[in-house]
């Protein structure tokens, strides 16, 4: 009686090794022949690659929120907008104070509101505070200013 070897898989179960003494049958079919239609059509796809630039649009609606959201979870599902530090106006703002009709852009100064034509229709941050007196549990709108070195972290 001949014996067989076993492999061991990493569970733990052992496994008939195959024997490699025995004769295997070899047809036309199973012969490995190199592939010159593969591998013109991999040539192609890499030319295809360098030529032609690839371009990514990635929409992150409202990402300042979300990072100070990360940054601290008690404004999670609260008003909260984020601001430039230049009258600029609210850059971000969360899907909770959209719903006060609060919008990216609105907060901007006046002198912005005066003489930008795209922002005459904004409103004040004065304003956009109203809008939010009293709702969710009566903090108003939270307004944070943008933090650069934080968001490229995040």
């Amino acid at each position: 009686m001949s014996q067989q070897s076993v492999a061991h898989t990493p569970a733990g179960k052992t496994i008939p090794e195959r024997n490699h003494q025995s004769p295997r049958r070899t047809t036309a079919m199973s012969r490995k022949r190199p592939s010159t239609h593969a591998s013109n059509k991999q040539q192609r796809r890499e030319r295809q690659h360098q030529s032609a630039p690839l371009v990514l649009h990635l929409d992150v609606d409202s990402f300042y929120t979300a990072a100070e959201c990360l940054r601290d979870p008690s404004l999670l599902h609260k008003p909260l907008v984020v601001r430039q530090g230049n009258s600029g106006g609210f850059v971000a703002v969360s899907y909770e104070a959209r719903r006060y009709g609060i919008r990216k852009g609105d907060g901007v100064g006046a002198g912005g509101r005066a003489n930008i034509e795209k922002l005459k229709d904004r409103i004040s941050e004065d304003d956009a505070r109203r809008l939010c007196d009293g709702c969710d549990e009566g903090e108003g709108l939270i307004v944070k200013d943008m933090d650069m070195e934080y968001y490229r972290e995040c």
